[in-house]
């Protein structure tokens, strides 16, 4: 029987299957699904909703009042980060970079204190967002300070990025807060079908693995084997795991 792909998505879980033969194995796998360098003149308005912030031409993006992603995140994980410098370092990261439900309101739920920011105001800092369909944990520079436990599980998230003394989840305008880039990584859980030996003239997608040697491979790109194109010899088609 002749062997197709078929591709399911489940609660923000992406998985690839093999049908009709059964995977017998999973693997988590880390996909950047969000990124932002604000290189240009002018705001990217496929990733941004904003009519208060702008671009200083040196790859930092300027805000004055707040923006929001214009992109809704509703995967079941999510790692959001951001490297920030702020006019006014603040001791809660959610002030400077935070989240909002899809419709652009503050996200519902009780917050509790896990440690202190220790940032200034000078050069820049790493602040993340990570959430799960419970909560939402805000850190900077590796230092978990605040998590939130969601009111409604699971629910569609924006983020935002707000003046250096906003208050709270509310827009308004203040001190400046520059952004040099931001980032957004999911983890996904995809099927692994067991692996089998390579064959010359064979047609191989990328994910598929194969044994060579007694070593296995994960294709890299899809491409139709040659003699010489053996796992080993031609390392843009194959990863040794």
């Amino acid at each position: 029987m002749r062997s197709f792909r078929v591709w399911l998505v489940m609660s923000g879980t992406l998985v690839l299957a093999l049908a009709p033969v059964r995977a017998d194995a999973a693997e988590t796998i880390t996909r950047t699904i969000f990124s932002d360098t604000f290189s240009g003149s002018t705001i990217s308005t496929t990733n941004w909703e904003s009519s208060g912030a702008s671009l200083d031409g040196e790859g930092h993006l300027v805000v004055g009042s707040p923006i929001r992603s214009a992109k809704t995140f509703t995967q079941s994980n999510g790692h959001a980060e951001a490297r920030i410098q702020a006019s006014q370092a603040p001791s809660e990261p959610q002030r400077v970079f935070g989240v909002l439900t899809a419709e652009g309101e503050p996200v519902g739920g009780e917050y509790t204190a896990l440690g202190s920011a220790d940032v200034s105001r000078d050069g820049f800092h790493t602040y993340t967002i990570d959430w799960t369909t419970t909560t939402i944990t805000w850190s900077a520079d590796g230092t978990k300070v605040v998590e939130l436990t969601r009111a409604t599980a699971g629910e569609a998230l924006r983020l935002t990025l707000k003046p250096s003394d906003g208050d709270g989840d509310r827009w308004g305008g203040g001190g400046v807060t520059l952004a040099d880039s931001v980032t957004v990584t999911a983890k996904y859980s995809v099927a692994v079908v067991p692996a089998k030996k390579w064959q010359q003239f064979h047609t191989y997608q990328a994910g598929d693995r194969v044994t060579y040697n007694d070593v296995t491979y994960r294709v890299k790109a899809m491409h139709t084997s040659l003699p010489g194109w053996e796992p080993g010899l031609v390392p843009n088609l194959f990863q040794k795991i």
